[in-house]
């Protein structure tokens, strides 16, 4: 892992005792006997250490009391099982990146003179997340499917659809070409920082560059949403880096076409409300968004390589692509034009999935793409952290 990564920062809890009910025989459920376990917490400790407060950390005193709960609560036959019902209980905190747990049996009923027997698990955090892609330079489809090749190799990164391709016309800026836009589903055990810094990776081997506002681009990818909306695993930021979830993702109808075609069944927050993709979309114009060419070899999940899933281990760390473009005005739709593909602007920015623009939306200054680009988790660059919203 980079900088976010388990390895960076920790909390350990060790020797935390109790009575417990575990084992395959009979009289270990009935008389019960001590175990002991250790747990590591692996999580960005920096706004902790900075702000000293204790909502900006991880709590171990509630850890503590889960794993006690484990521990003393109903009976498991094996130590495994407890230690990955504490994993799972403490994981669900949503502060943490991975957690390692360790649950000792001192006394086990074994024949022989020993000094302990333990059981250590680690596992990560997986969340869901979105990415909105996009490019109006060089041969677009083939710059969209090899960056979608490229997430799929990431570690840590599952890519699991891919949808179809839409053209839509800029909005705002420089006169420029039509853009192709797509959106990918996938999970991730990378933190959304890391994620970001991933996608702003491979935009720049794809030469991405932000010498325009709102100018065209070789290829966008904006993180869109990371987490469950309404669940414990959704992240929230308005850190002008990374602003999660994207602010206006839900107004622009080229991004929740693409996105409802990879995955129709998912939602999306809107203010304090979580929608259905589909039916947010019903009620926006879709001017300016139309199908776009087949990606090579087929449809665009298998060609893109959608559903076999990257790597699928610690990713190293993600770019939040230009996601930020911002609504200014330009719906990319909002004549309502109910192509395919979704209003580009509707909301603004034409191309989520890759800023259009590089500071606003799509409209307004044209960003077409993706959402805005989420500019470079930090990247100054042409628009800055999180991009061009």
């Amino acid at each position: 892992m980079t900088a976010y990564g388990p390895e960076r920062d920790a909390i350990t809890l060790t020797g935390l005792r109790g009575k417990g009910f575990h084992g395959v025989f009979d009289f270990e459920k009935a008389t019960g006997q001590e175990f002991v376990v250790d747990i590591v917490l692996h999580a960005d400790l920096r706004a902790a250490g900075a702000s000293d407060d204790l909502a900006d950390t991880v709590n171990y005193g509630v850890v503590a009391d889960l794993a006690m709960a484990r521990l003393t609560g109903p009976s498991f036959d094996l130590i495994e099982a407890l230690a990955e019902a504490i994993a799972s209980d403490v994981l669900a905190l949503g502060e943490l990146v991975a957690v390692d747990v360790t649950v000792h049996k001192p006394t086990a009923p074994i024949a022989h003179a020993f000094a302990d027997v333990s059981v250590t698990i680690r596992r990560r955090r997986t969340a869901e997340f979105v990415v909105a892609l996009g490019s109006n330079l060089g041969d677009r489809v083939a710059t969209l499917g090899a960056a979608v090749e490229e997430l799929r190799a990431a570690p840590g990164v599952r890519v699991d659809a891919v949808s179809q391709l839409v053209e839509t016309d800029p909005v705002g800026g420089p006169e420029q070409a039509d853009y192709l836009n797509a959106a990918l589903v996938g999970h991730t055990e990378l933190t959304p920082p890391d994620l970001l810094a991933a996608l702003h990776r491979i935009e720049a081997r794809h030469g991405r560059v932000r010498a325009v506002r709102w100018g065209e681009r070789t290829l966008d990818l904006d993180l869109i949403q990371y987490g469950t909306p309404g669940g414990p695993d959704e992240v929230s930021s308005d850190d002008p880096a990374l602003l999660l979830p994207h602010p206006r993702a839900n107004e622009r109808a080229f991004v929740l076409v693409t996105w409802s075609d990879a995955d129709p069944s998912a939602r999306v927050r809107v203010g304090e409300r979580v929608v259905g993709v589909a039916e947010r979309l019903a009620k926006l114009d879709r001017t300016g968004v139309r199908p776009g060419p087949p990606w090579p070899g087929g449809d665009s999940a298998a060609a893109a390589g959608n559903s076999a899933g990257a790597s699928g281990d610690q990713a190293t760390g993600g770019d939040h692509a230009d996601a930020d473009t911002p609504p200014a005005t330009g719906d990319h739709a909002a004549a309502g034009d109910p192509s395919v593909a979704g209003d580009h602007a509707a909301a603004g920015d034409p191309s989520l999935a890759g800023d259009h623009a590089a500071a606003g939306d799509h409209a307004a200054a044209g960003d077409h793409a993706a959402a805005g680009d989420h500019a470079a988790a930090g990247n100054p660059a042409a628009g800055g952290a999180h991009g061009d919203r």
